[in-house]
Formats: C-alpha cells, structure tokens, sequence
C-alpha cells in the first residue's frame, strides 16, 4: 500500500510562514520592478527624459537591471539617443558606476553604442575617447 503524508496547516511554523510570505513578496517585487524597468526603457525610447529621471529616482535599483533579451543597461540605451540630458547620464553613473564596463549581448559597451550614435556626452567619459 502507499503511504501518503497530508501536512496540515497546523504543520508549518510561524517561521516557515514568514519565509513563504517574503518570498511571494519577492516575487512580486521583481514582478514589478520588471514592469518598471520596462517602462523606464519605453520612456528612453521616447526621448522623455524628466520620465527617465523620475523613474530612476524612484527606483534607483533600475540603473543595474539589464534587459533580458540584449543584456543592455539603460546607460547603453541613453547612450543610442544624442538628445540625453548629460545630468541624467551623470544620474545613472552615480547610481551605478560599473555600467560604463558593462557588455551587452554583442559584448558591446555604451561607449560603442554612445560612438555610433554620435553621444559625445557618453564619449566623452571615456579617457581614451577624450
């Protein structure tokens, strides 16, 4: 015969209950800091960098996140507009300083997309460019 083990809710401690709970607020946590994270990239598409600025005040977290499908930050997507606030550059630097070594899926850095989009701003960070 089989034996079945059916844990009721009486098994499970305060401890293992608090674990679960941060957990699913983990998740959705990530959730919903992917849905920001592309929002934050929409509006960097649209050129509409007070929302840009905003976003990554509120969510400061956001200057780390790369996009799943390029491995792009959002200082290697500013650096495809030529139109970027330079305080707004400075802004995701602070944030996150490592984005200027950070390669993309093409191994690509945002001195390489800042160069082929003629962003002088983002260029101009790099030492051997100046």
């Amino acid at each position: 015969s089989q034996h079945s083990i059916v844990l009721s809710p009486a098994v499970f401690s305060p401890v293992m209950e608090r674990q679960i709970n941060l957990a699913s607020k983990r998740e959705v946590s990530q959730y919903s800091d992917s849905a920001m994270l592309i929002e934050l990239f929409r509006e960097i598409q649209e050129d509409n960098w007070a929302m840009v600025e905003n976003i990554l005040d509120k969510h400061p977290e956001l200057a780390e996140a790369s996009d799943l499908k390029s491995c792009e930050l959002a200082l290697h997507k500013i650096a495809c507009h030529t139109g970027a606030w330079t305080l707004l550059t400075d802004m995701v630097l602070d944030l996150y300083s490592k984005a200027l070594i950070h390669r993309d899926n093409t191994r690509a850095l945002p001195i390489h997309h800042a160069s082929a989009h003629d962003n002088r701003t983002i260029m101009g960070l790099s030492p051997m460019l100046s």
